[in-house]
C-alpha cells in the first residue's frame, strides 16, 4: 500500500517532462550509489538533427555554429542538385549543401524553415542543410557497419534510432567524388 507521500510523488512524475523525468531517475540514481557523477563526462557530445523523418548526430567538435534563418544562397550552374550554392556566412563564402539531398536523394523543398549547420575541422566552409535541430546531448554511441558508409554508428533516444554521421567519409566519398566536374 502506497504511502500519501509515494502517491505525491507518482503525481509529481506524471506530470514531468520527458526531460525532467530523465533528470528526476539520473538524480535517485546518483544518491543510491548506482551512478557515478563523472558517468556522463566521459561521453562526447553530439548535436542531433532531423532530415526526411530520420534522426542524425554530428559530434559537436565538428560544429561551428548554428543558423537558423536561411542565408543569402547564389546556386551555381551545373552543380549536382544537393549543391545549394554559396553563401556568405561571417564574411567568408561557404559551400550549401542539403543533407537530405546528398545521403537520400530527396528534395525536402516543401519545408519552409530549413535549418543550416557550419560546420569546420575537415568540413571547414560546408554549410550543411537540415530539416529540424533537436538539441545537444552527451550519447554513448553503438559503433555500426552500415550500407551507407557516412553512417558509422546509432543511439537509441526515446525510442528514435539516431545515426551518426562520419564527416571524413562524408567529405571522401560523397562531395569530393561527386563534385568532380
Amino acid at each position: 500500500m502506497k504511502t500519501h507521500f509515494d502517491q505525491e510523488i507518482d503525481q509529481t512524475i506524471d506530470s514531468m517532462t520527458p526531460f525532467q523525468l530523465l533528470s528526476y531517475y539520473a538524480d535517485t540514481a546518483l544518491l543510491k550509489g548506482a551512478l557515478k557523477e563523472n558517468d556522463y563526462a566521459s561521453l562526447p557530445s553530439y548535436l542531433m538533427f532531423m532530415a526526411e523523418g530520420e534522426g542524425f548526430l554530428i559530434p559537436v567538435e565538428n560544429i561551428s555554429s548554428v543558423i537558423r534563418e536561411k542565408p543569402v544562397i547564389k546556386p551555381l550552374p551545373f552543380s549536382p542538385s544537393w549543391f545549394q550554392g554559396l553563401s556568405s556566412v561571417r564574411n567568408e563564402i561557404v559551400s550549401v549543401v542539403s543533407f537530405s539531398q546528398l545521403h537520400k536523394g530527396k528534395s525536402n523543398s516543401k519545408q519552409k524553415d530549413m535549418h543550416y549547420i557550419l560546420l569546420n575541422g575537415v568540413m571547414n566552409g560546408f554549410l550543411l542543410e537540415v530539416d529540424k535541430l533537436i538539441g545537444i546531448r552527451s550519447l554513448d554511441v553503438e559503433k555500426i557497419l552500415s550500407s551507407s558508409a557516412i553512417i558509422d554508428g546509432y543511439a537509441l533516444v526515446e525510442g528514435l534510432r539516431w545515426q551518426r554521421i562520419n564527416l571524413d567519409v562524408l567529405l571522401a566519398t560523397k562531395l569530393h567524388k561527386e563534385m568532380e566536374f
